[in-house]
């Protein structure tokens, strides 16, 4: 999944040096070594995939059409009736815009701790973890609050979002 690249990605940090190359920018080793560790991510849960899912076949590709145009003739057509499905709309808004704030949060915690408070690679590395770590445990911890209490899934969604919003400005007035 995308937040499982996130994670092999971001700990990549671990080859970057001080001044922010990889390994001291005299050589493309560190890089072809987080290329690889991705490569073998993928190659391990692709395997895993092939073997344990069960094969699903969906209809036929219709008569003159292209497998590789296929699927982006579909896309358009169904934008094309974005009027007719508003909450489509605001569901794959409210998605880009929820993702990418995630992943700038946790980008831009990364420089904050090695620019203002001189973490090491290894402490940046665990940072990481736990914010995935926490993040997963919150997941599930927030499902059993929301069954426990009975609260609507846009009403929880929308103070995780008002807790997102909040912890920048936190660390802001932290910083003033």
């Amino acid at each position: 999944s995308m937040s499982d690249t996130t994670i092999i990605s971001e700990l990549s940090i671990l080859f970057v040096d001080k001044e922010g190359q990889f390994g001291g920018g005299s050589s493309t080793l560190y890089e072809r070594i987080g290329i690889f560790i991705n490569g073998i991510w993928f190659l391990v849960f692709t395997v895993i995939s092939i073997k344990y899912l069960k094969h699903r076949p969906g209809p036929p590709l219709p008569e003159g059409e292209n497998v590789l145009f296929f699927g982006v003739k579909q896309t358009f057509k169904t934008l094309t009736k974005i009027k007719q499905y508003p909450t489509m709309w605001k569901y794959l808004l409210a998605y880009f815009l929820f993702s990418d704030g995630l992943g700038t949060l946790i980008s831009c915690g990364v420089l904050f701790g090695r620019e203002l408070l001189n973490m090491t690679n290894t402490q940046l590395a665990i940072m990481i973890l736990e914010v995935y770590v926490i993040g997963t445990t919150g997941t599930y911890v927030f499902l059993k609050i929301e069954q426990k209490f009975d609260i609507a899934s846009k009403k929880m969604l929308s103070m995780h979002l008002i807790f997102l919003s909040v912890l920048p400005i936190w660390g802001l007035i932290g910083l003033i």
